[in-house]
């Protein structure tokens, strides 16, 4: 189980880790795996793809992190 939740996974929900596990448990190995099918299926639902570059995520870098608009309320 502890290396299904990490630091960057730690928001799961019950039932998902319980799934995760399972599937780690008695699962067929990764090397089996053909997520073809369902990477297909993803991005026809409308859902985004791993490199899509219009999402508000992505969009960060235009955000203004320097508080100068504070500093200049202060009058620093």
């Amino acid at each position: 189980m502890n290396n299904i939740i990490t630091p960057k996974r730690n928001v799961l929900t019950s039932e998902h880790i319980a799934s995760l596990v399972f599937i780690s448990c008695v699962g067929p190995p990764v090397q089996l795996f053909k997520p073809d099918h369902y990477v297909k299926s993803w991005i026809k639902t409308d859902k985004r793809s791993a490199e899509e570059t219009r999402c508000p995520k992505r969009d960060e870098h235009d955000i203004d992190h320097s508080y100068k608009h504070l500093w200049a309320y202060l009058n620093l």
